[in-house]
């Protein structure tokens, strides 16, 4: 199995070769994340579907007299409405667009295995990297930090004896920001993310910095993603793409309150 550095090398060179119509760019860089981790998932028949919600809502719904058992018509709809964004986004046809996606886990050595563990190294990664080379050059954006780095001396209540931090950003040496990653969240792990950005910031307080702590994700669930933002814990939730959840998919009611990659880097140099 290749190893985290490997992946993240692996991340990132492919998110540089991707198809970007319109140019990369902080605006278009979620395109190249989404080619390099998105995947497509069957929904029971021949139809193909990105994967945006948990598996079983996007498979078609079998029924037993009048009842529908498992799946979620509105889910798969969404899906269709999400696949025909990609198509237009990259100038495919249906047909073919699902040969620009799932480009990590395609790849030589990684054909296979599960996606959980290269999924998270991946993202992290690929959120750094957007970071570095649209963000400020004066600020240095490192994956899988050990919090007792970044807050020294400072007893951490968390689950794991020793956590590390998906992203912190240093400015000359110090800690300026911190960013936590997760590609979806599972409704039963909701609190951790909320609990791990209180940890960070009363470790911070502790030390006398006041940082901010960002949330990426690319959970499309709008219960999930709704108690993140009425948590107000983290200074911002950003979705990979939040059109497609607000527009695309049509919640924007619950969820206009996500915000976007270029408004990450935005905010990054401001740290």
């Amino acid at each position: 199995m290749p190893s985290k550095k490997e992946t993240a090398a692996r991340a990132t060179e492919i998110f540089e070769h991707c198809s970007y119509p319109n140019g990369l760019n902080a605006n278009t860089a979620w395109l190249g994340i989404y080619q390099a981790l998105l995947w497509y998932e069957s929904t029971g028949g021949t139809e193909l579907l990105p994967h945006i919600i948990d598996a079983d809502k996007l498979r078609q719904p079998t029924y037993k007299g009048d009842k529908a058992k498992g799946g979620s018509r509105p889910w798969i709809e969404r899906a269709r409405r999400v696949h025909l964004y990609l198509c237009e986004k990259l100038g495919c046809s249906s047909s073919k667009v699902i040969q620009h996606f799932d480009l990590l886990m395609r790849s030589t050595g990684y054909e296979g295995l599960q996606r959980q563990n290269p999924l998270g190294i991946a993202f992290a990664e690929l959120v750094a990297h957007v970071l570095r080379r649209f963000g400020s050059p004066q600020i240095a954006n490192k994956t899988e930090v050990p919090a007792h780095e970044v807050f020294p001396g400072v007893s951490l209540q968390s689950r794991s004896a020793n956590p590390k931090i998906d992203l912190v950003a240093f400015k000359a040496g110090k800690p300026v920001g911190i960013v936590t990653t997760k590609w979806s969240i599972r409704h039963d792990r909701l609190t951790d993310v909320i609990d791990e950005a209180i940890t960070y910031k009363s470790a911070a307080m502790r030390t006398g910095l006041k940082l901010p702590c960002c949330f990426v994700t690319n959970e499309f669930d709008p219960a999930r993603l709704d108690k993140l933002l009425k948590a107000k814990v983290v200074d911002a939730v950003v979705h990979v793409n939040p059109e497609l959840v607000t527009q695309v998919c049509r919640l924007n009611e619950r969820l206009r309150e996500l915000r976007d990659i270029p408004y990450l880097i935005s905010a990054s140099t401001k740290w």
